[in-house]
């Protein structure tokens, strides 16, 4: 993190010691009152909650155009309670790094999440329980994310679909490229479920994976041959947590054999 810089001309901070650039630099000079006054704002307005952002945005036209000049590098968390668009629209949704708690993940479906990736292509951590609808066959996240905690919510009378639905989420997240930690709550775990797509090579910042289920009758599936290799394949993991009913002492001695460079 560099320090703010108060005046015109390149940050010092940033400038690469170089003589032949010092010698041809002028000096710059001071900066205005009212650029002075906007970084002070900017100093504060950073840190501030959701609904103290909504109240500063009524004061003036100054204070709200400072809102809108913030970097995506806010502190803010929100647990929507009005229409998600309007929020993503707002210049309030630029400034919001963090969308959920963990207690209440926050509902979406596939075009919500579609509004996400378009609207708010900044966040950084979303925790969301997602509930597709019947129209929805691919998923699309926000490529900034580095922590998503996901609860995917479908029925689980038709299990072949189920797992459909889960592997195309799945399939989605590999492609969150900045990823450093993910968190899945399934509502079904098979041997048709896929980790493919979270390997080394497509989540090299992976480091923290969560697996959980609700399906009580998963409990009863041991892993296949090709899931443990998709575990395997994701040597980079410094943390890794499966159901219960996974691990098992079989399981672990094909998980650990040789050759291997798993860092769990």
């Amino acid at each position: 993190m560099q320090p703010r810089h108060f005046h015109d001309g390149p940050n010092p901070a940033i400038v690469a010691a170089d003589s032949s650039h010092a010698e041809s630099s002028a000096e710059p000079g001071p900066a205005t009152a009212g650029r002075l006054y906007r970084h002070a704002l900017e100093s504060i307005f950073v840190f501030l909650y959701f609904y103290d952002i909504k109240a500063v945005l009524q004061v003036s036209k100054s204070w709200l155009g400072t809102v809108r000049s913030l970097s995506h590098n806010g502190f803010v968390e929100l647990e929507p309670k009005v229409p998600l668009w309007r929020i993503a629209d707002s210049a309030m949704g630029r400034v919001v790094t963090t969308l959920g708690c963990e207690k209440q993940p926050l509902p979406l479906d596939g075009n919500a999440l579609s509004i996400l990736k378009d609207k708010m292509p900044h966040l950084v951590e979303l925790r969301c329980q997602l509930t597709p609808t019947p129209i929805d066959q691919t998923f699309v996240f926000p490529r900034a994310l580095t922590r998503l905690i996901l609860r995917i919510n479908v029925s689980t009378d038709d299990r072949v679909s189920a797992t459909t639905t889960v592997n195309a989420a799945i399939r989605a997240i590999g492609k969150l490229q900045q990823l450093h930690e993910l968190h899945l709550r399934l509502p079904t775990f098979d041997a048709r479920l896929s980790l493919a797509p979270l390997s080394s090579a497509a989540l090299p910042m992976l480091q923290r994976l969560t697996v959980e289920t609700e399906d009580e009758e998963g409990a009863k599936i041991l892993l296949s041959d090709t899931q443990v290799n998709e575990l395997r394949a994701m040597p980079q993991l410094q943390t890794l947590r499966l159901p219960p009913h996974v691990w098992t002492k079989n399981l672990l001695g094909r998980l650990l054999r040789q050759p291997q460079e798993l860092q769990w």
